[in-house]
């Protein structure tokens, strides 16, 4: 019998019970991540169950690509506590490419044992209101947007042991908020870089960095810092004063050494945040 691919808006994933031979539905889904991003059209959505993708284990081939022809296209993990786990396992690896208008990436688990990346932005692809978001990266992982993207959001994920924000293009805007970096460890690189000229960070944590945030190292970008918390970082600011408005408290976090980075109740970060403007908000994912 010959199955026909899915050609609705939506595609999806199961490590553990798929078959990229399968046409892709809730039924009969594909294995792999990769088969999921390449079946899917414009505006869908791509749905991934549970468990770990890996080139080894579900196929996956690195970079995954989302298309320029491919705008509003979201990849989903169907949960958000870390099971969607998507593993890298050679150093200097682009895990993904987002280059379409409006495309995201949710609610999935990043780890490398090696240096590894996940871009928003080629060449002349701006990515224009693209979003990474409630995701978890773990090891040596950057996001990076290396051309000059548009309205682009980097918010609400959780970044640990050595993984960063890099936004190095002054023409770029973006808007970096809600996100916790944090380890264990102090590391030897910047917690968010970012020259963007119509950039915004706020609401951010970061810890144990020698840097917190690095601003300013081509051009001057007039970028807005509203309530950010660099906490045991060396060098909370670099290219800039430290602006009014940011802080350093010990965040509290319910259990790191479990990797829970959920504010515990005595938190002073809870409600210190700005939300355009108003102290109404949590400083952190």
């Amino acid at each position: 019998t010959i199955l026909a691919p899915v050609t609705a808006q939506t595609v999806w994933v199961s490590a553990t019970r798929g078959n990229d031979s399968n046409p892709g539905t809730a039924a009969l889904p594909f294995r792999s991540i990769t088969k999921g991003i390449s079946t899917a059209s414009a505006n869908g959505q791509v749905l991934v169950d549970p468990g770990n993708y890996a080139s080894a284990t579900t196929g996956e081939v690195f970079p995954w690509r989302i298309p320029s022809n491919k705008s509003g296209l979201v990849v989903r993990g169907r949960s958000r506590d870390g099971t969607v786990s998507v593993e890298v396992t050679t150093a200097d690896t682009i895990v993904a490419v987002i280059e379409a208008d409006r495309a995201r990436i949710t609610a999935m688990q990043f780890r490398s044992n090696g240096l590894a990346q996940i871009q928003i932005g080629s060449g002349s692809a701006v990515a224009r209101g693209a979003r990474l978001d409630g995701c978890r990266l773990r090891g040596q992982m950057t996001i990076n947007l290396p051309s000059r993207v548009q309205d682009v959001s980097i918010d609400n994920n959780l970044l640990l042991d050595g993984a960063s924000i890099v936004d190095p293009d002054p023409q770029s805007s973006v808007r970096i908020e809600h996100n916790t970096i944090a380890s264990q460890r102090v590391f030897n690189v910047a917690g968010i870089r970012s020259d963007g000229s119509g950039s915004r960070i706020t609401n951010n944590l970061i810890t144990s960095r020698q840097i917190g945030v690095q601003t300013g190292q081509t051009g001057q970008p007039a970028i807005r810092f509203v309530a950010n918390n660099l906490f045991n970082c060396t060098r909370p600011w670099v290219g800039i004063g430290a602006p009014a408005g940011n802080f350093s408290f010990p965040p509290f976090f319910v259990d790191p050494g479990k990797h829970d980075y959920r504010l515990s109740a005595n938190s002073a970060l809870i409600g210190r945040g700005s939300l355009r403007g108003r102290v109404e908000s949590d400083v952190a994912a």
